[in-house]
C-alpha cells in the first residue's frame, strides 16, 4: 500500500509533527495506519511508547540503513498508509526511504531557508528517479502558517512554486496550539479535549482537512496506476 515520506533537510520545518497529525487522524478515521519513525531523535517513537493515548496508529523506530527497506516493504503489505519520518539530513536511509516511497511530501514554513531545504530535497529525488528509473510524485506543504494571513513571503513562495511547475498540497499545516500540545500531552488532538487548548475544533478540522487531501492524492495515484496497467 502507498508510502508516503516527509523530507527536508533543514531542521524545525515540522516533519514530525505533520507526520503525527496525519498519522494520527488517517488511524482515528479508521484507516490502517503505520509511521516508521527514521529520524535519529525518536520523537514519534517516544510519543507512541511513553504515553498512554488510544490512538491506533502503530509507530515503528530503532530504523537503520540496514534495515529501512525491510520495514517498508513489511509494513507496506499489511497497512493502507505507512509514513515515514526522515531526519533533517541527507543519509543513505534518507535516500532508501525516498527510492521506496510513492510520495514524498517536503514539509517547510513560508521562509526562505525553508524553500532552500525543499530544494534540496527535490535535488535527491531527481537522483533517485535517474537511479531506479521512476518517477517520484513530491509535493510541498506548508507548515505553521497563519490561517487568517498569507504573507508576502509565502505569496511569493507559492508564485515561484507554480512558476517552476512544482505542486504544492492547497491543505496547510496552520499553526496551532493544539499540535504542539500533543507532544507534551502525548495525545492525539480528539484525546486533548481534556485540555484547555484554544481553537481546538479548528486543529482538528485542518487536521481532517490534511487528510482528506492526501487521501485523495493517493488515490488518484491508485486510479492512474491502475490505467496504466489496462
Amino acid at each position: 500500500m502507498p508510502v508516503v515520506s516527509f523530507a527536508n533537510p533543514k531542521g524545525g520545518v515540522g516533519k514530525s509533527t505533520t507526520a503525527l497529525v496525519l498519522g494520527t487522524t488517517l488511524a482515528n478515521a479508521g484507516h490502517k495506519v503505520t509511521i516508521i519513525d527514521a529520524d535519529p531523535r525518536q520523537v514519534l517513537h517516544y510519543w507512541r511508547t511513553s504515553g498512554t493515548s488510544k490512538n491506533p496508529v502503530n509507530v515503528i523506530g530503532n530504523v537503520t540503513e540496514s534495515n529501512v527497506i525491510r520495514l517498508i516493504q513489511e509494513r507496506a503489505a499489511i497497512d493502507e498508509v505507512v509514513l515515514v519520518d526522515l531526519e533533517g539530513t541527507a543519509s543513505l536511509v534518507l535516500s532508501r526511504a525516498i527510492s521506496r516511497s510513492d510520495l514524498i511530501l517536503i514539509p517547510m514554513q513560508a521562509a526562505s531557508l525553508d524553500a532552500l531545504g525543499a530544494g534540496e530535497v527535490l535535488g535527491l529525488i531527481e537522483q533517485e528517479e535517474e537511479a531506479y528509473n521512476r518517477k517520484i510524485d513530491a509535493r510541498i506543504i506548508f507548515t505553521r502558517t497563519n490561517p487568517a494571513i498569507t504573507t508576502k513571503i509565502e505569496r511569493q513562495i507559492i508564485d515561484s512554486l507554480k512558476n517552476q511547475g512544482r505542486p504544492h498540497l492547497k491543505t496547510h499545516l496552520f499553526q496551532r496550539q493544539a499540535y504542539n500540545a500533543m507532544f507534551a500531552a502525548l495525545a492525539d488532538l480528539d484525546e486533548l479535549v481534556d485540555y484547555d487548548i484554544a481553537n481546538l475544533n479548528k486543529a482538528q478540522k485542518n487536521a481532517s482537512d490534511l487528510a482528506d487531501e492526501l487521501v485523495s492524492i493517493l488515490a488518484e495515484q491508485q486510479a492512474h496506476e491502475e490505467n496504466d496497467h489496462v
